[in-house]
């Protein structure tokens, strides 16, 4: 469901100049946004967020165009709640650069889009700030600690 509704924005964003924003329900009600920052992904800024579903538990990270006509638009989104508790899944290579391994994303548009991979097939999240990084890390880490919670 998820993946229609982020493609129906997506290509309602498309269409003659129609921005998400003003659909009035460009989120889903039951998810809850736990953090917000800005990447460079193929040379466009984007807005990396996470998400989490209140009634499912699924962790998922949606990119969306950050400025202009088709702010908000989804560009990319993949699910990781079975990523979030493996420590090889993520790693800081740079104050501002992260490498995940084993992203699934389903792109939602831009026909020359090329999602930016290390020649290891690694993901790269490139931030524009250091406390972007770093609060990316530490949502992922709280997550983690949540799931082990809900495990004992």
């Amino acid at each position: 469901m998820v993946l229609f509704f982020c493609t129906f924005l997506a290509l309602r964003s498309q269409d003659c100049g129609h921005p998400v924003e003003h659909i009035r329900d460009y989120e889903l009600d039951e998810e809850e946004e736990l953090f917000g920052g800005q990447i460079v992904d193929d040379s466009y800024l984007h807005a990396l967020r996470i998400y989490r579903d209140n009634a499912s538990g699924a962790v998922r990270l949606q990119a969306s165009v950050h400025r202009g006509e088709m702010k908000r638009a989804p560009v990319w989104t993949a699910f990781i709640t079975h990523n979030i508790n493996s420590r090889a899944w993520m790693r800081r290579v740079d104050p501002r650069v992260i490498h995940l391994r084993e992203l699934r994303r389903t792109v939602f548009t831009f026909a020359d889009y090329t999602p930016p991979r290390t020649s290891r097939g690694e993901h790269i999240l490139k931030f524009t700030s250091r406390s972007d990084a770093q609060g990316f890390m530490e949502t992922i880490a709280e997550l983690a600690d949540f799931n082990e919670l809900k495990l004992i």
